[in-house]
């Protein structure tokens, strides 16, 4: 085909494309792209009995310590569970019942009183260690580290995890990383 059939074509066709992009504009409602859910998207859990399980297990959240680090992993925990959950979850102290525990021994009194040195020691400043636990009458899903670092790297773990639809029964997670500064 040569180029002059090809401008004759594209002048047939525009008026008809041209009359067609507005419908196809209007098909779908404009939604603004910040950037920010690049790669931090928490859409609700799909499967029915997973997200029973996740809302049975967390309804509660409890981020113990006020360094900017701490505050960032309780911003993204109540973002991330809230979302994956499609339910608003009391934060705080008071949040009673099943909930998520994050902090370290130094920042929450209820990490501290849990049998974890042992296996926090060994992951240093930067690593955390998640685990479902009973304590006090409540189930407790636990993301405890040496530093506030380490607390912030393991909400995005767990986040992961419910993400991934993985079984929260049993959740034994640790991490180090292999080179610290």
């Amino acid at each position: 085909m040569t180029i002059r059939r090809l401008l004759r074509a594209a002048l047939v066709f525009a008026p008809l494309l041209g009359g067609l992009a507005p419908l196809l504009a209007g098909a779908a409602p404009a939604r603004a792209e910040t950037g920010y859910e690049l790669w931090l998207r928490y859409p609700r859990v799909a499967d029915a009995a997973r997200l029973q399980e996740y809302r049975a297990a967390i309804a509660g959240l409890v981020v113990a310590g006020e360094s900017p680090t701490l505050a960032a992993a309780r911003r993204e925990l109540s973002m991330g569970l809230n979302g994956l959950l499609g339910v608003t979850l009391p934060a705080g102290d008071a949040a009673g019942g099943n909930a998520v525990v994050a902090g370290t021994p130094a920042s929450s009194r209820l990490i501290a009183s849990l049998p974890l040195a042992a296996e926090l020691g060994p992951l240093g400043g930067e690593g955390y260690l998640i685990r479902s636990v009973e304590a006090g009458g409540r189930r407790l899903v636990v993301i405890a580290a040496n530093r506030d670092i380490g607390v912030l790297y393991g909400a995005f773990a767990l986040l992961r995890q419910l993400q991934m639809q993985r079984p929260l029964a049993g959740l034994a997670l640790a991490s180090a990383p292999k080179l610290e500064p």
